[in-house]
């Protein structure tokens, strides 16, 4: 008994022994996580069961307010960046006052950065600030009307109305006809000649692209996404792009805002807008150059390479940070360095690439040596 015990467990160990130094086992993992990283989260999910349209669910957006000081806003825009923000609290006012002091400048786009020369001078965008009302509205409306950027939704600015206020702000929008829709927050930074570059090579009928992510709808009643299951009955969320920075095409606003009579609105507003983008069947793309990290504790570790090739860098950046990135930014354009893109894809291909190469070459050294 003892000696087939042991048998077995000599056996054991050579099939693992032998997959495990496999030649291909490490191409077939590097293939599993690009797979599961980059091609399954960006397929199309259509399982479009609807919600049940209860009326004290649904959010009546159209019934909305907004209540704003003039706005020099052109038809026809090529880029309309619409900027969540608070009223409630100072450091928001210190992130909004950062931004127009660097990369929200778009007065000064076509001198902004030394890339800006490569966009073509009829190319325009316009920054807005987007926020609910306060009890104490009198800084917020002196802001409004110093700076002539603000668009106030008329109710007071709570997080479980965030989906409510980014609908009413995309209402407001459509009136502009912009080519496309930059929705950002008020803590991330976003290189806009990098952007506006990426976009004039992209579907400008279609297209929804940012930090792609895909997750289960969260349960928990005490989460702060929490989403029931009357108002959301699937058990993950379609592939969505994160809010804290992604871009559409402005010919989409409608047909969004048409679905809202289909879709019930829930509170988790980005993964709201993926559940819409699937029904009129838009399928988010991944822009490679937007980073969706916690930059307040990895800001500093950011090598020069990476900044000089990211689009977007987010979130979680305070106003001093803000002004921190762009101040680097603009010292690294004085300087001449070469920086190779590489990204978590092409990483995973040069893997298998180099395992095939020495696979290879092992092969040929013990054939010869035969």
């Amino acid at each position: 008994m003892l000696k087939m015990v042991a048998v077995t467990k000599r056996f054991i160990a050579l099939i693992f022994r032998k997959v495990c130094c496999s030649k291909f086992f490490v191409i077939f993992v590097l293939c599993l996580l690009y797979i599961s990283i980059y091609v399954l989260p960006s397929l199309p999910n259509h399982n479009r069961a609807k919600i049940p349209t209860d009326p004290n669910d649904i959010i009546k957006y159209n019934q909305d307010k907004i209540v704003h000081y003039p706005i020099n806003v052109s038809y026809n825009l090529f880029l309309l960046i619409l900027v969540s923000s608070s009223p409630h609290d100072e450091r928001h006012r210190e992130k909004r006052e950062a931004i127009r002091k660097t990369w929200g400048r778009c007065k000064h786009l076509h001198t902004l950065y030394k890339e800006s020369k490569y966009i073509p001078k009829n190319i325009t965008c316009k920054l807005v600030f987007f926020m609910g009302t306060t009890r104490n509205p009198t800084r917020v409306s002196d802001e409004a009307k110093k700076f002539q950027d603000i668009i106030l939704v008329d109710y007071i600015d709570t997080y479980d109305l965030i989906t409510r206020k980014l609908l009413a702000t995309f209402k407001w929008s459509m009136k502009y006809k912009p080519k496309f829709i930059l929705k950002a927050d008020d803590d991330v930074y976003v290189h806009l000649p990098r952007l506006i570059m990426k976009l004039q090579h992209v579907d400008a009928q279609n297209y929804y692209g940012g930090w792609v992510y895909k997750t289960s709808v969260p349960r928990d009643h005490n989460h702060r996404h929490y989403v029931s299951y009357k108002t959301f009955s699937e058990p993950t969320f379609p592939s969505f792009c994160v809010g804290a920075m992604y871009v559409f095409s402005g010919n989409l606003l409608s047909p969004l805002l048409q679905t809202v009579d289909v879709w019930a609105p829930f509170g988790v507003d980005d993964a709201y807008v993926g559940v819409l983008m699937r029904h009129i069947s838009v399928t988010p793309s991944r822009i490679l150059g937007f980073l969706k990290v916690e930059l307040k504790i990895f800001l500093y570790e950011i090598s020069d390479c990476a900044l000089s090739l990211l689009i977007g860098y987010g979130d979680g950046l305070s106003g001093q940070q803000i002004v921190h990135i762009h101040r680097r930014i603009k010292s690294l354009e004085q300087q001449k360095s070469i920086c190779m893109q590489v990204n978590a894809s092409t990483f995973y291909g040069l893997c298998c690439v180099c395992c095939l190469i020495l696979y290879a070459f092992r092969t040929k050294i013990y054939s010869t040596s035969v």
